[in-house]
């Protein structure tokens, strides 16, 4: 699959037709539609996931998310999180501390480290606390701040975390082997002195083996933000819907979802995306929520450029839990002013090539309500049904209802995933079942696309920005 940087589309408009990567999903004996059996096969193998995702939930929800503001949720796990941060580098300050004292340099240059330490550790713990008392960066930042201050100090959170880990992880286990020699001596006859246990050569292997896994993390998530966030991938999928008129067969649908326009996402690099998007010449446009990121002041932004798609039967949406926190009717209005019909727990009929088709969208359920009988309430019971959904874990829900195909996003395919013997573990796995691709209950399916923002730390990686093009065909049609 090619992949193409959304940076450079401005400069070379003509290469905005990649390479598209075509898998089959939706039709019969499809293997990328994962079934509700193989779900349930993977949690069992995976068995203390579940566990983790209820007590993760129940620690975010509490007995109801409704319960608590938005601002008091956002300053407790913002606060457990600061909290967490300041301990990880605290610990990595008091690793450094002890190194150096017991380094051979001169005492003069032990302490002008250590203060620069202290000095940059403070700049980088800085935003925090601005972010948190002050909710600072409200506005557009220049490229100065941009790169000069947001970039290193999310980056550098990150990483220490992930180093962090790994050092903690380390000095368990090395107290644990000294507790168990301690606990266990050996034998005298098969002593050996340090120096034949342990050559010096490989002492200093393991040191540098060890110095180089606890720096990768900062190389790694660098490489997340300068590419991995950047390369986009437009993924094409055929879609059997089994109630389909042959009039609508190769009907282009084209979603983008968790947009996040702010400071990582300006209004310039979305309108490439809207360039890459009509350059597709698709039948509909379905945009799946979180249109901003963390403040109404993007809004307008976010407006101006989404105003430029072009869409032969219309461009659609539904609100994400983002649009929410910085305002639903803020969002809705903006959007509809530009022409983007938001569908909140409402649905419309629509007839294409003389044929029709529902489509329908439910409001995100942080703040509202996801009223699925009240969207489909006006659809036609005898058509096909797209519904637009932000959170995927509605799925199960929907499939109950007669709805063919339900659109969703959120979790940005896990956004920081990692891959070991064809495994892919991601924060996401923690809370969902539904991170990307396509999923079937019964004979409804569900398509999660990884979105083209981020939330968090601007990183991706193994998860890269998503176009998702589906191509709408009669269940007849696919052999």
């Amino acid at each position: 699959m090619r992949q193409h940087t959304a940076a450079s589309l401005s400069k070379h408009p003509h290469q905005c037709q990649p390479e598209r990567c075509v898998w089959f999903g939706g039709g019969r004996g499809s293997e990328d539609a994962r079934t509700t059996a193989q779900i349930v096969a993977f949690r069992s193998l995976t068995a203390i996931i579940p566990y983790v995702r209820v007590v993760s939930w129940r620690l975010l929800l509490g007995t109801g998310h409704q319960s608590m503001s938005t601002r008091t949720l956002f300053i407790l796990f913002f606060s457990l999180g600061v909290a967490f941060v300041g301990f990880a580098q605290y610990y990595l300050f008091r690793k450094f501390h002890r190194l150096i004292r017991r380094s051979a340099l001169q005492l003069w240059l032990q302490h002008t480290l250590l203060g620069l330490v202290c000095i940059f550790l403070t700049l980088m713990y800085l935003p925090y606390v601005l972010r948190l008392f002050y909710k600072w960066p409200e506005h557009e930042v220049s490229n100065l701040i941009l790169y000069g201050a947001l970039y290193p100090f999310s980056l550098w959170g990150l990483a220490s975390v992930s180093t962090f880990v790994i050092v903690f992880v380390k000095d368990v286990g090395a107290a644990v082997l000294h507790l168990r020699k301690r606990l266990e001596p050996l034998p005298m006859s098969s002593r050996l002195p340090p120096q034949e246990a342990f050559p010096a050569s490989r002492r200093e292997f393991l040191r540098w083996g060890f110095g180089a896994a606890a720096a990768s993390p900062m190389g790694i998530f660098t490489y997340g933000a300068a590419v991995g966030k950047e390369r986009y991938e437009i993924v094409e999928r055929r879609v059997e819907i089994p109630r389909l008129s042959p009039t609508l067969h190769g009907l282009t649908l084209v979603q983008l979802t968790d947009i996040h326009v702010g400071n990582f996402m300006k209004q310039e690099k979305l309108e490439r995306y809207v360039r890459v998007v009509n350059e597709l010449q698709p039948d509909l446009v379905a945009l799946t929520g979180d249109f901003i990121g963390s403040s109404p002041e993007f809004i307008p932004a976010c407006a101006t450029a989404l105003e430029k798609l072009d869409a032969r039967e219309g461009v659609f949406a539904c609100l994400g839990n983002h649009d929410y926190w910085v305002g639903a009717r803020s969002v809705t209005a903006a959007l509809e002013a530009a022409g983007v019909e938001v569908l909140r727990n409402e649905g419309h009929r629509l007839m294409i090539r003389d044929a029709p088709l529902n489509i329908a969208g439910v409001d995100d359920p942080w703040r509202g309500k996801a009223d699925f009988d009240l969207a489909l309430s006006s659809v036609d019971p005898n058509a096909p049904t797209i519904m637009l959904c932000h959170q995927p874990d509605l799925f199960p829900a929907i499939a109950q209802r007669a709805v063919d195909l339900t659109l969703a996003g959120h979790y940005h395919g896990g956004q920081i995933k990692f891959k070991f013997f064809g495994f892919a573990v991601s924060p996401a796995h923690l809370i969902t079942a539904f991170v990307e691709g396509f999923y079937r209950h019964g004979q409804a399916l569900l398509y999660v696309s990884r979105g083209i923002g981020i939330t968090g730390p601007p990183v991706r990686l193994n998860a890269p920005p998503e176009i998702t093009v589906l191509r709408l065909v009669p269940s007849s049609t696919v052999g």
